[in-house]
C-alpha cells in the first residue's frame, strides 16, 4: 500500500521543484526597469525668465574673479577681480583687485550719471576716469544682463547645484563675445571681433534669480585659451548708495 503513494509523491515533489526553479530562473532574467523622469525641465524658458527677473532688478551685487591671467584695463593694471555694488540706472562702486608690473594692487572705481572717478593706486588720490567708459550700458536693454544670458545658444542641461546655500538648475551652452557687453564694460574691454565662448549658468529653482554666470575662454583677441571668468551675484534689491567722491 505504501509503494502505491510513493511514486505519486516523489512526482509530486519533482514537478514543485521544476517549477520552482523555472520560476527563479525567470526572476533573474527579467530586466530591471529603469526609473523614468517625472518632468522634464525647458532650459530656454527657465533662462529666459531669469533674464525678466534681471530686467526687473533695481540693484545687486556681483564679485567677478579671472583665472589664467588678468585683463588690462587702464594705466598699466591688469584686472584679476571686482568686487561690485549696482544701482540702475547707471550707478557703480567696485572695489578692484590687480597686477601692476607684477606687483598685486588695490583701487576703487565709482560711476554715477556717467561721471566716473578712480583711486590711482600709486598716489592713493581719486582721478576722473576716461569717459569711454560707461556703466549706464549695462541696464540698457540691447546690452544689460538680461540680453546677455537671453543670448546663450546650444543649451545644455548640466547636474544641479548648490550656490551660497540655493538650489540651482546648472546650464550649459555657448556664447558670443559681442553679446557680452555687461562683462566687458566692467573690464573696460571693447572688441568688434566675434569670439565664441563657453559659458555655465545657474538660476535659483525658487525664484529664478541669476546667481552665477562661468566664462571658459577668451572674450576677446588678446585673451589667452586658458582664461576663465565667474560672476557671482547676489544682493538683488537691496538697498545701495553710491556717490562720486569729494
Amino acid at each position: 500500500i505504501m509503494k502505491r503513494y510513493i511514486l505519486p509523491l516523489v512526482l509530486m515533489l519533482v514537478l514543485i521543484m521544476a517549477v520552482g526553479i523555472i520560476s527563479c530562473d525567470d526572476d533573474e532574467e527579467e530586466p530591471t526597469a529603469t526609473p523614468m523622469p517625472t518632468s522634464t525641465i525647458d532650459a530656454q524658458s527657465i533662462i529666459g525668465q531669469s533674464a525678466e527677473k534681471m530686467r526687473t532688478v533695481e540693484s545687486f551685487h556681483f564679485e567677478l574673479e579671472q583665472e589664467g591671467q588678468g585683463t588690462p584695463i587702464i594705466g598699466g593694471l591688469d584686472l584679476i577681480k571686482a568686487v561690485c555694488d549696482i544701482a540702475s540706472p547707471g550707478n557703480l562702486k567696485a572695489e578692484i583687485d590687480a597686477m601692476m608690473m607684477n606687483v598685486f594692487v588695490q583701487t576703487e572705481l565709482i560711476s554715477v550719471d556717467g561721471e566716473t572717478y578712480m583711486i590711482n593706486p600709486i598716489t592713493s588720490a581719486w582721478e576722473p576716469f576716461p569717459s569711454e567708459f560707461n556703466a549706464v550700458s549695462i541696464f540698457e536693454p540691447e546690452t544689460d544682463i538680461a540680453s546677455m544670458i537671453n543670448s546663450v545658444i546650444d543649451i545644455i542641461i548640466l547636474e544641479d547645484e548648490e550656490i551660497n546655500g540655493f538650489d540651482c538648475y546648472h546650464f550649459g551652452g555657448e556664447i558670443s563675445s559681442l553679446n557680452l557687453r555687461p562683462i566687458t564694460v566692467l573690464l573696460m574691454i571693447t572688441s568688434d571681433e566675434e569670439i565664441m565662448t563657453d559659458v555655465e549658468i545657474w538660476v535659483d529653482k525658487s525664484d529664478d534669480s541669476l546667481h552665477k554666470v562661468k566664462l571658459t575662454g577668451p572674450v576677446t583677441t588678446e585673451d589667452g585659451e586658458d582664461v576663465v571668468r565667474t560672476i557671482e551675484f547676489s544682493g538683488f534689491g537691496q538697498d545701495v548708495e553710491i556717490v562720486l567722491p569729494e
